[in-house]
């Protein structure tokens, strides 16, 4: 296997607290094509992308995760790179939740549980910039 990799395919940060969850995204991920790096919290997300100096495409984040919530993730993620988009994984019906990360702009939002063919097609219109 070479251990060059296709810059031209666009690059997640994942951030979500469920190891199986992770993992099984990150595959899915991996076999639809795109680079993903995927972590336990938003702590460690936040970390990477500064390490990658913001080399991502795409965040989809968790809303619940220990140590930084999505929302905070978010928002710092924001202060480096304003246009990032965002998918929002949430198994919680909140209505003021929506409107808040609506409200930060190019968000949308994936309840769990989902079908990974319906996750693929929002992080591809996510990144389209729809």
């Amino acid at each position: 296997m070479s251990s060059i990799q296709d810059t031209s395919k666009p690059r997640i940060l994942l951030a979500e607290d469920e190891e199986m969850i992770r993992r099984s995204l990150s595959f899915g991920l991996a076999r639809a094509g795109y680079r993903t790096d995927g972590f336990a919290n938003g702590l460690l997300a936040f970390e990477a992308f500064l390490e990658r100096k913001g080399d991502y495409d795409l965040l989809v984040t968790d809303v619940q995760m220990p140590l930084m919530d999505g929302m905070s993730l978010v928002r710092r993620l924001r202060e480096s790179k304003p246009a990032l988009p965002v998918l929002v994984m949430t198994g919680y019906g909140d209505a003021d939740l929506e409107e808040s990360f609506l409200a930060l702009g190019n968000c949308q939002f994936v309840g769990k549980p989902f079908r990974l063919d319906d996750l693929m097609q929002r992080i591809a219109t996510a990144l389209r910039g729809e």
